[in-house]
C-alpha cells in the first residue's frame, strides 16, 4: 500500500479490568476486519496505556501516511470535542505530522443501529 491509512481508535479508559480487555478485543476485531485497508491501533484517553501519544507515534512507526482518529465515544461531549483533539494535536505537532491527519470520525450517539441495540438490552432486563 504506498498510501497507508491509519485508525487511531481511542477508548476512554476505565480502572474495570474487563472493560479495557473489551475495548482491546474490539480493536482486534476491527484491525482484523479491516486487515490489508488499514492499520488499527487501539489506545486509551485516561487511566492506561497505551495512550494517545503512544498510539499515533505506533501508527507513525507502523508507516501510516494518513490517520483517522476515531474516538469510541456515546457522545460528542468535552472529551470528544476538545481533549481528544487537543491531545492528537499535541503529539502530531512534537512529531511534526499534522498534515497526516485524515479527520475524525463522530461519537457513535443515536445511530439507528446503537438505538436498536440498546432497546434489545432493554427488553432483556425486564
Amino acid at each position: 500500500m504506498g498510501d497507508s491509512h491509519g485508525i487511531l481508535l481511542i477508548g476512554h479508559g476505565t480502572r474495570d479490568q474487563r472493560g479495557t480487555d473489551e475495548f482491546f478485543e474490539l480493536g482486534d476485531r476491527l484491525a482484523s476486519y479491516l486487515a490489508g485497508r488499514s492499520i488499527v491501533q487501539p489506545c486509551l484517553l485516561e487511566f492506561q496505556s497505551p495512550t494517545i501519544d503512544e498510539g499515533w507515534r505506533r501508527l507513525l512507526d507502523a508507516g501510516a501516511e494518513r490517520i483517522t482518529v476515531s474516538p469510541l465515544l456515546l457522545f460528542a461531549a468535552g472529551h470528544a470535542k476538545s481533549d481528544i483533539p487537543d491531545a492528537v494535536e499535541a503529539v502530531a505537532r512534537q512529531t511534526n505530522t499534522l498534515d497526516r491527519i485524515a479527520g475524525y470520525s463522530r461519537p457513535i450517539s443515536r445511530q439507528s443501529h446503537m438505538v436498536d441495540l440498546v432497546r434489545e438490552r432493554l427488553i432483556e432486563s425486564i
